[in-house]
């Protein structure tokens, strides 16, 4: 039996609500070459019978039944030390991916060898399936290098990458079972082969209030944040400057961050020596970031400065003493 092309990859608990419509986007697609590895992580309602009722439908279909609930990271290498394709497209098990979507991302895989993972435009949809915005951002190499240094810029279920290269980089990392696993492999990917993203919709992200994405979207938050803080060797208080979640009204503390980013920029532009990136545009993006800090911060300084000594003088004048008629 030949191997397929491609291995879509699906964890799924307890969501016999969108399970159906995540199956059925992935077995109409234009790209038949394809096995598709389900991981049911223990899940205790309906999803076991509908997992069943389409593998009794489609051969490509391969059920894996975990006896006690793993989580998401363990689910996923379960299914990456088993998958024969040679890419991993993956998707979770509320989201939907648009017809073409296998086709146009194994064909851009397959052109530009130095790539090693391919993402997309997405379109957000409620749990209703009505479209509530657009993602469509980051589409150049050396922005989303330079981005992934600080924060997760990928959509999860639109991303597909080389098999081979996500278990040499160890897989997905299981200590990150409340979220972030798919960021920490995305930065390592990136820090080996070039990340585009098809500047075309092929994907539908569902904002599931009872999915895990909102259930620890605090865990989550806190291991991304380590990511970029270990990976990148920034301080918490730059990540939250650069996320304009603080902004330290002391003039002094604004010169260490900006200092703490230009050292951050170099390291970057150090480590994407291993990456066919063009250097060039990856200094450009680096250095506009710097500068947009320091417009922000030291010229607004100066500019307040300037107005509070014109609003004294000001006063001064209000406050001297003289009657007016």
């Amino acid at each position: 039996m030949n191997s397929p092309e491609i291995t879509v990859l699906m964890p799924v608990y307890n969501d016999e609500r969108f399970v159906r419509f995540s199956i059925e986007s992935i077995l109409n697609q234009t790209f038949q070459d394809f096995e598709f590895i389900i991981i049911n992580d223990a899940s205790n309602d309906n999803t076991p019978k509908i997992l069943k009722e389409y593998k009794d439908q489609d051969s490509r279909i391969i059920i894996i039944n975990n006896e006690k609930n793993l989580r998401v990271p363990k689910s996923l290498n379960i299914g990456l030390n088993i998958a024969r394709g040679k890419y991993i497209a993956r998707i979770d098990s509320d989201d939907i991916s648009v017809k073409d979507r296998l086709e146009k991302q194994y064909n851009f895989l397959e052109n530009n060898k130095d790539f090693g993972l391919v993402g997309s435009y997405t379109e957000v949809i409620d749990e209703d399936g009505k479209s509530i915005g657009f993602w469509n951002e980051y589409l150049e190499p050396e922005f989303i290098f330079y981005t992934l240094s600080f924060w997760n810029c990928l959509v999860t279920s639109s991303v597909m990458f080389e098999k081979n290269l996500a278990i040499k980089l160890g897989g997905f990392n299981p200590d990150f079972d409340k979220g972030a696993e798919d960021y920490e492999l995305w930065y390592k990917l990136s820090r080996v082969k070039k990340i585009y993203i098809l500047p075309e919709y092929l994907t539908k992200y569902r904002k599931n209030q009872s999915g895990a994405t909102a259930k620890y979207s605090n865990e989550q938050i806190i291991n991304a944040e380590n990511i970029a803080i270990t990976k990148t060797k920034i301080s918490k208080e730059l990540l939250h400057y650069l996320k304009s979640i603080n902004k330290p009204n002391s003039f002094s503390k604004k010169i260490n961050l900006i200092f703490q980013l230009y050292k951050a920029n170099k390291n970057i532009l150090k480590h994407s020596l291993k990456v066919n990136l063009n250097k060039k545009k990856l200094r450009k993006i680096a250095n506009q970031r710097l500068w947009n800090f320091i417009k922000r911060d030291f010229i607004c300084f100066k500019i307040k400065n300037f107005l509070k000594k014109i609003l004294n003088k000001l006063n001064g004048y209000k406050n001297t003493s003289y009657t007016r008629i």
